[in-house]
């Protein structure tokens, strides 16, 4: 269980460790929320994650950061925009280095181009049916998040100071292809990012042509993390988690249990008319696989 229990004040930042707090950002999109952790050092603090780009989110920063300033550095768990969303803002406004895998600089490049090429791509198909044009602006939002460069890059198995502390950098794709985990294993705090949440069931999708197993990536990654000994557990959404092992075997054992629903779905479709499954399908993936799903 985790050494020390959350205490809020009015802008929901918490001490889960030493020096380490955990900073709610809030957007009014999206996930809505996500986790931001601050760790304390000699030369000021290192935010894990920043959530996404809105004004109440740069509004909570600017509160926090008034209190808890320097910064040293930020350093991010995967590029998904709720997670590096106001990394951009914080360096220019903050003067504050950033710090990614290699893996999320790579994402980072192919996000921004099939943003720029998605809007020509599903305007052709609405147009080809005789639907409305589709509005550039709705696209291009996302790609000002990820123009921005980073001032350092880690790889999987490299050790990375937050705050004082060094931390192994473990690669934990199936969320997102670039997706790392953080471990101390002198402390035994395990940053999660979005791999291991308490109370939602991860989001694993192909999210480009790129995955080709996304799910298998997951289960893999689970297995990477789920035996390493952790007091204090972090994750990018929701409570902290008391035993991640039992929560990873919670995950697989109702992925497991989805699978084999979309595989009778996929059967019934071959022996009838494959048109037959695609309600099945849609049916199974909205009512099993939402983003809010309970588990």
């Amino acid at each position: 269980m985790a050494s020390f229990t959350e205490k809020k004040d009015s802008c929901d930042f918490t001490k889960v460790a030493e020096n380490v707090w955990k900073l709610v950002v809030r957007f009014p999109f999206g996930m809505r929320e996500v986790n931001c952790y601050l760790f304390k050092g000699e030369k000021g603090y290192t935010i894990v994650d920043t959530g996404d780009c809105h004004e109440t989110a740069k509004e909570t920063w600017n509160k926090v950061l008034a209190s808890v300033f320097p910064i040293e550095k930020i350093v991010l768990t995967h590029s998904h925009p709720d997670h590096l969303g106001l990394a951009k803002w914080l360096k220019e406004k903050y003067s504050v280095p950033v710090f990614m895998s290699d893996a999320s600089w790579q994402a980072m490049q192919e996000t921004k181009s099939r943003f720029a090429a998605s809007h020509d791509k599903y305007e052709a198909v609405l147009q080809k049916h005789g639907g409305p044009a589709l509005p550039k602006r709705n696209f291009a939002r996302e790609i000002p998040k990820y123009d921005f460069e980073p001032d350092g890059l880690f790889k999987n198995g490299e050790q990375v100071l937050l705050g004082d502390d060094p931390y192994e950098a473990i690669r934990t794709p199936g969320h997102a292809p670039d997706h790392f985990c953080f471990y101390n294993r002198k402390e035994q705090i395990l940053v999660l990012g979005d791999h291991v949440l308490k109370d939602l069931s991860p989001i694993v999708a192909a999210w480009s042509e790129n995955d080709k197993n996304p799910l298998g990536d997951y289960f893999d990654s689970l297995d990477r993390i789920k035996d390493l000994p952790a007091k204090v557990a972090l994750p990018g959404h929701g409570g902290l988690i008391g035993d991640v092992k039992a929560r990873a075997e919670s995950i697989r054992m109702r992925g497991f249990a989805y699978r084999q629903g979309f595989r009778r779905a996929i059967n019934i479709g071959q022996a009838a008319n494959r048109a037959d499954v695609f309600p099945t399908y849609i049916g199974i993936g909205l009512g099993r696989f939402g983003i809010y799903n309970q588990l």
